[in-house]
C-alpha cells in the first residue's frame, strides 16, 4: 500500500533526527523519544480530513484520546509491531476489533500535540525492559510518497499580525504553504519571511498548490 491515507498526501516530516527534530521546537516535542528522534512519518493532506486505513492485517489494541498523540489508534500486526495512527479527528474502530489492510480506521486530524491537520504514522513495540522501541515505518510501504524538494522563490506574508498565511513567491505567482509542519520541513524554523502589505499580496495571482507538492 503506498500510503495509510486514502487520497492525495505528501510527507511533511520523515522518521529520525530530522531538521525539525534538531530545532528548538522539535527538541521540546521529541525529548522523550530515543535520541530525540521524530518517531514516525508525518503525512500532510492539504488540511483535508481524509480517511485513514490499515496498512496491515491485525487487531486494534488502542483506540482512545491519548495525551499528545491525540485520538490515537494502534494496530498490532502479525510481526509483533504496533502501527500507530495519531492526531485523528475521528476514530472508526474499537479495541479488540480485527481489521484487514485497507479497512478504514478513522480520519486525519489535528488532535493532541499537533500544529496542523496531518497523520503521524509510526511503528512501535514494547522492549524486553518495558520501554517503547521504535523503527522506521517506511518499511511498511512499497511506494512511499517522496519528501517535498525545496521550492524556489522567496517567502512572503502579510504584515497584518492576524494574517498567518505564508506564501512562496516565484516572481509571478504566490503558492500557499499548507501548514506549519510543511513550512518547517521545507525551510527550517528560522527561515526569513518578507512582510508585504495586504494590498500588494492581493494583487499577486494565487497558485492552487505548491508545485513541489503536486
Amino acid at each position: 500500500m503506498p500510503s495509510p491515507i486514502l487520497g492525495t498526501s505528501y510527507i511533511t516530516q520523515q522518521y529520525g533526527l530530522t531538521d525539525f527534530a534538531r530545532s528548538s521546537s522539535g527538541r521540546s516535542y521529541y525529548k522523550n523519544f530515543p535520541g530525540g528522534i521524530h518517531p514516525g512519518v508525518d503525512f500532510g493532506t492539504h488540511r483535508i480530513n481524509l480517511p485513514v486505513v490499515a496498512t496491515v492485517d491485525g487487531e486494534i489494541v488502542r483506540a482512545k484520546l491519548d495525551g499528545g498523540w491525540g485520538n490515537h489508534v494502534e494496530l498490532l500486526g502479525a510481526d509483533g509491531w504496533n502501527r500507530q495512527y495519531a492526531h485523528l479527528s475521528a476514530m472508526k474502530v474499537v479495541v479488540g476489533q480485527k481489521v484487514k489492510a485497507g479497512d478504514e480506521l478513522g480520519k486525519v486530524g489535528t488532535t493532541g500535540s499537533s500544529s496542523a491537520i496531518h497523520l503521524h504514522y509510526g511503528n512501535r513495540r514494547r522492549s524486553t525492559f518495558g520501554s517503547w522501541e521504535y523503527r522506521n515505518p517506511s518499511l511498511d510501504f512499497k511506494d512511499l510518497p517522496k519528501s517535498s524538494p525545496l521550492p524556489t522563490g522567496k517567502l512572503i506574508k502579510s504584515d497584518e499580525e492576524e494574517d498567518k498565511a505564508v506564501y512562496i513567491y516565484n516572481g509571478r505567482t504566490k503558492f500557499p504553504v499548507p501548514d506549519w509542519d510543511t513550512f518547517v520541513f521545507l525551510f527550517g524554523e528560522k527561515a526569513k519571511i518578507e512582510l508585504v502589505s495586504p494590498d500588494v499580496i492581493s494583487k499577486i495571482p494565487m497558485g492552487d498548490l505548491l508545485p513541489s507538492l503536486k
